[in-house]
């Protein structure tokens, strides 16, 4: 595990960049963040299997494992953070309770961002959609100019070559 970029604050987000995906928690200070992951708090694929997922107050190199991890308030831009004792006692109170799970809406990112910002964001789930959305479009073009060109290659191309043949 290793730190990217400068050294946390209490209250700051970060961000742990997982095979696939990022982690997110709420740098609590003392080298401990709250997160919301799974019950042995893995933060693995196993959240997104579940409906529900647990809030804990884990060491951030506990959470970081081998991964690296940066501090990344970038939704300040989008909202300004509430004051960090607010954003910790908010936290804090939410530790040990399970809570809805939902990798769209509900996700460790959408948590920690609705606790320091006061509204949840994901661009992570925005852009996968994005992605989503272009490689759809892309199949059904592809499908659909496969469906177009099937007759024509097919049977309208032997059919000319028959006739030209015939003459």
């Amino acid at each position: 595990m290793s730190l990217v970029g400068k050294h946390p604050k209490p209250g700051d987000l970060i961000e742990f960049q997982r095979v696939g995906y990022q982690h997110w928690a709420i740098y609590m200070g003392d080298g401990d963040v709250v997160h919301l992951t799974d019950q042995d708090g893995k933060s693995s694929i196993s959240s997104v299997m579940n409906s529900s997922a647990v809030v804990r107050k884990d060491p951030l190199e506990k959470v970081a494992e081998k991964d690296n991890y940066r501090v990344n308030n970038k939704y300040d831009e989008k909202r300004k953070p509430l004051p960090t004792e607010k954003v910790l006692r908010a936290a804090l109170e939410k530790v040990g309770k399970r809570m809805k799970y939902n990798i769209t809406t509900e996700n460790c990112e959408h948590f920690v961002t609705q606790l320091r910002n006061g509204r949840s964001f994901s661009d992570q789930v925005k852009n996968v959609m994005t992605h989503v959305t272009a490689v759809a479009t892309v199949l059904l073009s592809a499908f659909a100019v496969f469906m177009f060109i099937k007759p024509i290659t097919y049977i309208s191309l032997p059919a000319i070559a028959w006739r030209r043949l015939l003459k």
